[in-house]
């Protein structure tokens, strides 16, 4: 009864009679299962041909996928493959690199727009000259890739510093403070007023490089006059790099470094970096060049500073022998104050290579920001034979460390080179490098 009453109750919900109700069920479930049939008998002939295709194949497969030999057979590990030799650990392999790799800056227009601005500015201080010393003018020009160069012949001393007195009304003149004036003493007494350029000329790698007639010697520049010029490393054997500006301290480390890998091969000349930033000079670290392993901290700086203090003894104790030119080193030393200030016992290794490294074609750059007296003592300056300053915040200790006011230079690039051994100076831009002309 329970059945009838449900049978009966969902034909009223669909709105049948129970007859017709049943009799869709039936037929439904029929159709149903002759489809259900149809798929599963179609399926199963389908798998039926695939199996036969498999089993006429298999002789064929089977020849084509077993080899003769195991893959095992040339997975042989010997004693000999568990001798790494540390040094080509990592290491690019050197090619040359062509120039053509690197580009020029785009530097249009930029010194015929310049030599239009210094012939008008050139006749503005000519007037003033003759305005307030009566025949006194200039005498020639320099133009430069970042300042130009007003010479004027002094007749006396006290000329010379009647004109000094007036620096600050010829700033006014020129509508710029950042105006350089000295004197210098080169056959006749001259002054020099630098003034910073309008349209700057960006100094490319490549332009220095093709312009480069020396053999070891390594271009970084252009000076104020606009001639090239190359670090003798036989000269300036240990050179003090000192700044504010951190990006242009790592212009002319990194000028030094793709020069060198540009222009010699490892077997002509090899590298040292030594960062305590780990950062700045990071991309060097599988140069080529490397005479060691990339250096951070005192751990790697005492194993270096040991391994360069033997190589010098070497070279010094075989200096008489007949073994030839020995391969030039030079040690780059980025925020060496960092690797001093804890006085570590390796300090003592450094110090002999900076009194007789060069003497064994071994040479140091030193770098840093941090200007501190506890580091940059009077016996440590002793030890360099030239400084490169760029701009450095405060005059007090421009005038400390060079004697000379380098507060007024500009900013990426502009430097003084000052050669203490005959006491003179030059201003410098150093190359402008851009990450293209990076060597990775």
């Amino acid at each position: 009864l329970a059945i009838v009453f449900l049978i009966a109750g969902i034909a009223y919900l669909f709105e049948k009679t129970v007859y017709d109700f049943i009799d869709d069920v039936y037929y439904g479930t029929i159709k149903g299962y002759q489809k259900v049939k149809k798929v599963i008998s179609s399926t199963f002939i389908k798998m039926k041909e695939a199996s036969e295709n498999i089993k006429s194949e298999t002789n064929e497969v089977i020849a084509e996928t077993i080899t003769d030999k195991s893959p095992f057979t040339e997975i042989k590990v010997t004693t000999e493959h568990l001798n790494i030799d540390k040094t080509k650990l990592n290491i690019n392999k050197y090619v040359k690199p062509s120039l053509k790799t690197l580009s020029y800056h785009d530097n249009k227009d930029n010194l015929d727009k310049q030599k239009e601005l210094t012939i008008q500015k050139g006749r503005k201080l000519n007037e003033y000259l003759k305005t307030q010393f009566g025949n006194m003018g200039i005498t020639e020009i320099f133009i430069g890739p970042t300042i130009t160069t007003f010479v004027i012949e002094a007749e006396n001393s006290l000329r010379s510093k009647k004109l000094l007195n007036h620096a600050k009304d010829i700033m006014t003149l020129f509508e710029n403070d950042k105006l350089r004036i000295y004197e210098r003493y080169e056959k006749s007494l001259r002054v020099y007023l630098e003034l910073p350029h309008e349209y700057r000329y960006l100094v490319s790698l490549r332009e220095v490089l093709e312009e480069d007639t020396t053999k070891i010697d390594l271009p970084i520049g252009r000076n104020y006059c606009g001639k090239l010029f190359c670090i003798n490393l036989d000269k300036m054997s240990n050179i003090l790099v000192i700044s504010s500006d951190i990006n242009s301290k790592l212009l002319l480390l990194k000028t030094v470094i793709n020069v060198i890998y540009y222009k010699f091969s490892p077997e002509e000349f090899q590298l040292v970096i030594c960062d305590s930033t780990k950062y700045d000079l990071r991309r060097y670290e599988n140069m080529s060049h490397l005479f060691y392993q990339y250096v951070y901290d005192d751990v790697g700086m005492k194993a270096l500073a040991i391994k360069l203090y033997t190589e010098c003894e070497r070279r010094l104790n075989l200096r008489d022998s007949n073994e030839g030119e020995y391969i030039p080193i030079l040690v780059i030393i980025n925020d060496f104050v960092d690797f001093y200030l804890s006085q570590p016992e390796y300090l003592k290794y450094l110090n002999y290579l900076l009194t007789y490294g060069a003497k064994a074609k071994i040479y140091l750059i030193y770098a840093t920001t941090n200007l501190t007296e506890k580091v940059l003592t009077h016996t440590l300056l002793a030890h360099f034979s030239s400084i490169i300053a760029f701009h450095i915040n405060n005059k007090e200790t421009s005038f400390k460390y060079l004697e000379d006011d380098v507060t007024k230079l500009l900013k990426d690039g502009d430097c003084i080179i000052y050669n203490r051994t005959d006491n003179t100076s030059i201003r410098l831009q150093v190359v402008n490098i851009t990450e293209n002309d990076e060597l990775v």
